[in-house]
C-alpha cells in the first residue's frame, strides 16, 4: 500500500517559458503583462493567436527517442544515446508483456545486464498521470495491438455524470466536491454566476489540483495549450517526468491537460499523437530507474471523436418566454444556464424544470433532459419519460411513456436472476454489472448522483446533446474548430481508462474506485501545498 507524504519540501519541476523569462508568469501583474505581450506581438507582427501560443510554449522536451531503433516480435531496442547503435531494450513483449528491461552497455549487440521485473526487489515508487480525455475503446484497442506492454491490460473507468474533468478528478482523488460542476456556475446563495474562468486565470487551484505535484496551472497557459496543442503537450510530459524524478515521495501525481486539446482541436489525429507521445515518457521512465517504478496512466472520461457544431440554447429558450439571464429576479421568467467549453452537456437553473424541458426538446440536437422529482429524477427524450429512484443505496427503474434509457433487457435480466425486490429496487453493484456494457453506462446510478450531492449548486436541469452538437460560450467559436467532444451520459464520451503496472484490474471500475483498486491509500490532507498557483518554476 502507498501513503503520500507531506509536501513541506516539495521541488517542482522546471519548465521555463521559451523566449520569455520566467519570472514574467510569477504573478498576477506578470500574467497580465503574458497575455498582453500574446496580444501585441500578434497585432505587430500580424501573427495568428495559434502561432502566438505555439511561440510562448515551453522548449523543454523528453530527451528519450521517440521509437524503437529495432522491433522483433519479443524485443524493441532503443538508441538512448543517440548514435545510430542500440543499448537499451524491452524483451519479451510477445508474451503480453515486458519480461525484462535489457543494457547493451559497450554496444556490441550483447546485454551485459538485465532486470526482470517481475523478480525485481525492493521499493518502487509510484507515478500515477492523470490524463485528460482518453477514450478507453481506442486505448484498449492500441494495447490489444501490441502497445505499451508493459502495462497490464487496460481497464474500463467510468466517471460521474457529467463526463467532465472537473466532479470526475475531484471524485478519482477524494477531495472535496466542486461547488459547480463546471468552472463557469449559477451560484444559487450569492444568486449570480460565478466566473471560474476569471478566478483560474487569477490563480485559483481547485481543491482536487491542489494535491497534484504538478499540472498546467492558470487558465492563461491552458487557454495556450488549446489554441497550439502541439506545441505543449510534449513540455507537459516532460513537466510530468521532472516532478518524479525530484519528488521525494513514494507517490508522484501530475495532470496533463493538453490531450484534451489535442483530441478537441485534431479528432482522431489528435488522440494518435497522444498515445504516440505516452510510448517515449513510459519507457524512459523504465530505463532511468531501472524498473524500480510503477506507472499508471487513468483518464476522466472518453471523447466521442465526432466533429461538434455549437448550439445555441438561449434563442429557443427565448422565443418560449423565457429570460436568460446571470441571475434570478423574476422566479417565473428567468433561467441561468451552465455553459463549459464545447461539451455535449449543458443545465438550466429554473424554477419551471418542466416547462424547460417541453421546450428544449422540441430541438433536435437535444438527446436527454434530466430532473428532480421530489427526490426521483425524470428522464426525458421528445417521445416519452422513465423515471429513476433510490431506496437504502437500492435503484429502481420505471419506464412511464417510454424505456427512455433502453433498459428494459436489463431489467429483465435482472428479474431473471432474482436480483429485483418486491418493489423492483436492486442493488448498486447488480445494476452496474447489468449496465456498464451499455450505450448509456451506469445511467442509473450517475444520474440519480448528479442530483444528490455531486456538487454543491445543483441545476434544475441536466441536458445531454446528440454526437455532432455541442454547448459553450460562443466566443470560443472563434479559437476552435471542435473535432470531438464529452461531456454527456453516452458510452463514447463517457468511458474513460486506467492502463497500470502494478496489477491487472479484473473489472471496470468508477472513477472514486481506481486508486483503492491499486492499493493507493486515500491522497492525505498534507498534499494541499500552500502555494502560488499552477506550474512549477513558472510560479515562483
Amino acid at each position: 500500500m502507498l501513503r503520500a507524504r507531506g509536501r513541506e519540501a516539495r521541488l517542482r519541476a522546471q519548465a521555463p517559458l521559451r523566449h520569455v523569462p520566467f519570472f514574467v508568469a510569477s504573478t498576477a501583474v506578470g500574467r497580465r503583462r503574458l497575455t498582453a505581450l500574446a496580444v501585441l506581438t500578434g497585432l505587430v507582427t500580424g501573427t495568428s493567436c495559434t502561432a502566438v501560443a505555439g511561440w510562448l510554449a515551453p522548449s523543454e522536451r523528453l530527451d528519450f527517442p521517440a521509437e524503437p531503433l529495432c522491433v522483433t516480435a519479443n524485443e524493441r531496442h532503443y538508441d538512448v544515446d543517440q548514435n545510430g547503435v542500440a543499448d537499451f531494450a524491452l524483451l519479451g513483449c510477445a508474451q503480453g508483456r515486458v519480461d525484462a528491461l535489457a543494457w547493451d552497455e559497450d554496444e556490441d549487440g550483447m546485454f551485459e545486464r538485465t532486470v526482470r521485473l517481475d523478480a525485481r526487489e525492493g521499493p518502487r515508487r509510484h507515478l500515477v498521470l492523470l490524463v485528460d480525455s482518453l477514450p478507453y475503446r481506442e486505448v484498449a484497442q492500441r494495447h490489444a495491438a501490441g502497445a505499451w506492454p508493459w502495462f497490464h491490460p487496460p481497464q474500463l473507468v467510468l466517471p460521474p455524470f457529467p463526463s467532465l474533468s472537473e466532479v470526475t478528478f475531484a471524485a478519482l482523488l477524494g477531495a472535496p466536491r466542486q461547488p459547480g460542476m463546471i468552472e463557469r456556475y449559477y451560484d444559487r446563495a450569492q444568486n449570480r454566476v460565478h466566473d471560474g474562468y476569471r478566478a483560474r486565470a487569477r490563480g485559483y487551484e481547485h481543491p482536487w489540483q491542489r494535491l497534484l505535484d504538478v499540472h498546467l496551472g492558470s487558465y492563461l497557459r491552458v487557454g495556450l495549450s488549446y489554441l497550439a496543442p502541439r506545441s505543449w503537450i510534449d513540455a507537459e510530459f516532460q513537466a510530468a517526468k521532472a516532478a518524479f524524478d525530484t519528488d521525494a515521495d513514494d507517490l508522484t501525481l501530475a495532470y496533463v491537460v493538453t490531450t484534451s486539446a489535442m483530441l478537441s482541436r485534431h479528432g482522431q489525429a489528435g488522440l494518435d499523437e497522444s498515445l504516440a507521445r505516452l510510448e517515449p515518457l513510459c519507457v524512459q521512465l523504465l530505463h532511468d530507474t531501472e524498473g524500480a517504478i510503477d506507472i499508471t496512466i487513468v483518464s476522466d472520461h472518453g471523447h466521442n471523436l465526432v466533429p461538434s457544431e455549437n448550439f445555441r440554447m438561449e434563442p429557443v429558450l427565448a422565443a418560449a418566454g423565457f429570460r436568460v439571464s446571470d441571475r434570478i429576479r423574476d422566479v417565473e421568467r428567468d433561467v441561468v444556464l451552465d455553459i463549459d467549453g464545447l461539451v455535449t452537456f449543458f443545465a438550466v437553473h429554473t424554477s419551471r424544470p418542466r416547462e424547460v424541458a417541453d421546450v428544449l426538446l422540441t430541438r433536435d440536437e437535444v438527446e436527454l433532459t434530466m430532473a428532480r422529482e421530489g427526490e426521483a429524477v425524470l428522464v426525458r427524450d421528445r417521445d416519452g419519460a422513465a423515471l429513476i429512484e433510490e431506496r437504502d443505496g437500492r435503484l429502481r427503474y420505471t419506464p412511464r411513456t417510454k424505456d427512455v434509457l433502453a433498459l428494459e433487457p436489463a431489467l429483465a435480466a435482472l428479474a431473471a436472476a432474482g436480483a429485483l425486490d418486491a418493489d423492483g429496487f436492486a442493488s448498486d453493484r447488480a445494476w452496474f454489472e447489468a449496465t456498464w456494457r451499455h450505450a448509456w453506462p451506469d445511467a442509473l446510478r450517475r444520474i440519480h448522483d448528479a442530483f444528490h450531492g455531486l456538487v454543491d449548486n445543483t441545476p434544475d436541469v441536466l441536458v445531454t446533446l446528440r454526437a455532432g452538437h455541442c454547448a459553450g460560450d460562443p466566443a470560443m467559436d472563434r479559437w476552435i474548430d471542435m473535432r470531438s467532444t464529452h461531456g454527456g451520459l453516452d458510452f463514447a464520451t463517457s468511458a474513460a481508462v486506467v492502463l497500470t503496472t502494478v496489477a491487472p484490474l479484473p473489472e471496470p471500475v468508477r472513477s472514486a474506485g481506481v486508486l483503492p483498486a491499486l492499493g493507493v491509500l486515500p491522497i492525505e490532507a498534507t498534499r494541499t501545498k500552500d502555494r502560488g498557483p499552477a506550474w512549477s518554476s513558472l510560479d515562483r
